[in-house]
Order: structure tokens, then C-alpha cells, then sequence
């Protein structure tokens, strides 16, 4: 099989992987520092993943590396997906929802310590594998600024943030209203300085309220602005 093709897998298995993940975190109420947001960022620091965001793309064709990442983001997947079973069905046994909640959570954490090490190691030996550099002349910003603006608004139509997380609240609704601001402002900023300004917030916004998707993704458009320039 082209390398290629194994490419393409592991970085469509890495996202649906992050989805299921930051999905659990929505159903599950935490929107907080824990195992789970960790391994979201780990994730988000995958190759595959990492050349769907930067524009100097450093591509691997080793297929054991490959082979490797859709192992661990397959079985990243079941975990979660066998968790959201667990909790579903003990809904509909009309047993208490946070007890519901408690077994499903259980069952994953119980196995998250192996799949953290697992991550670790993957990203430690990525630094093995030869690298093809490729460079893109497609501007990303846009896409990854409406990543951003759905990760924050995920939380707030949930209504996943406690009464004990106002703060985390409060820059979930920034980071919503920030993205959008600068979604809607790109063609229409004349100074790198200024939208290096909006990313900044961003950034900011992401780390206090605990989002890794967008906390790596601000980083990316931050220094990817030295080299794509403005938007105009």
C-alpha cells in the first residue's frame, strides 16, 4: 500500500480520535485541566495533525510510524466510543445520571494512563523518521479560526460549565466572540501587529479556558503570520 494512503489513514484516524474525545469532554462536564484535555493536546501534536495546521509541512512516509498512530487513535476511539456506550446504557436503566456518568468516566480513566504513554512515546520517536519538508501556499487561517469558534461554542450550548467554573465560562464566551471578531476582520486589518494582537488573545482565552484544540491552533496562526503575511 502507497505510504501515502497510510498517510491519509492516520490523520483521518487522529481526528475522529479528537472529535470522539473533546465529544466525551462535552457529555461528561469537564471542561477543566484533567487526562483527557492532556491527551487532546498530545493529539493535536501528532505529525499527521500538525501538517493539516502548519504551512511547513514536515511529512512522514515511514508506514510503521503510521501504522503505529492508527493503532493508538483506533483503540483511542474504542475507549471512548465503548464509554459512551457504558453511559448510555445505564441511562436507559434508569439508573442516576451522575452515577451513569461515574462508571463511564471509570471505565476510561482506568485505561488512560497506558494510552497517555503510548501518546508520549509516539510523539518522542516521531524524531526518528526522516521528514520530507513541504511547503504550502495555502493561507489555513480562516479554517482553523472556525475550528476554534466551534470548540468554544460547544461548551456554552451544552451548557457543560458549572456555576464553579465562571471564570472558564467567561473566556469561552471571549474566545467565541474573538474568533468571530477575527474571523469577520481579516481582509480588513492593515498591520501585522494588530491581528498579532487578536491571535494573542486568542491564545490567551484558549489556555484560561481550557480548550486544547484551540490552544494549539492559536499558536499556529500566531507564528504562521510572520510567514503567510496579512490577509490581503
Amino acid at each position: 500500500m502507497n505510504s501515502k494512503i497510510f498517510n491519509y489513514i492516520s490523520t483521518i484516524s487522529c481526528i475522529i480520535a479528537i472529535i470522539l474525545l473533546y465529544s466525551f469532554i462535552a457529555i461528561s462536564d469537564n471542561f477543566y485541566i484533567n487526562g483527557c484535555t492532556i491527551l487532546i493536546f498530545l493529539l493535536m501534536l501528532l505529525n499527521p495533525i500538525a501538517n493539516l495546521c502548519r504551512l511547513n509541512k514536515k511529512i512522514i512516509n515511514n508506514r510503521l510510524f503510521h501504522i503505529l498512530t492508527i493503532i493508538l487513535t483506533s483503540y483511542i476511539s474504542y475507549i471512548i466510543i465503548n464509554s459512551i456506550v457504558i453511559y448510555i446504557n445505564n441511562i436507559n436503566g434508569n439508573l442516576d445520571k451522575s452515577l451513569a456518568f461515574n462508571m463511564s468516566i471509570s471505565y476510561f480513566y482506568d485505561r488512560l494512563l497506558y494510552i497517555l504513554i503510548s501518546t508520549i512515546i509516539i510523539l518522542l520517536i516521531t524524531n526518528l523518521f526522516k521528514k520530507i519538508n513541504l511547503k504550502s501556499n495555502k493561507d489555513n487561517s480562516k479554517i482553523m479560526l472556525l475550528i476554534i469558534l466551534i470548540t468554544s461554542l460547544v461548551p456554552i450550548l451544552t451548557g457543560s460549565i458549572s456555576s464553579m467554573q465562571l471564570i472558564c465560562a467567561g473566556f469561552n464566551i471571549a474566545l467565541f466572540i474573538f474568533s468571530i471578531l477575527t474571523f469577520f476582520k481579516l481582509k480588513q486589518i492593515n498591520t501585522a501587529d494588530e491581528l498579532r494582537s487578536y491571535y494573542l488573545i486568542l491564545f490567551v482565552c484558549s489556555l484560561v479556558s481550557i480548550n486544547p484544540i484551540a490552544l494549539v491552533l492559536s499558536i499556529y496562526i500566531f507564528f504562521q503570520l510572520d510567514i503567510f503575511g496579512l490577509h490581503i
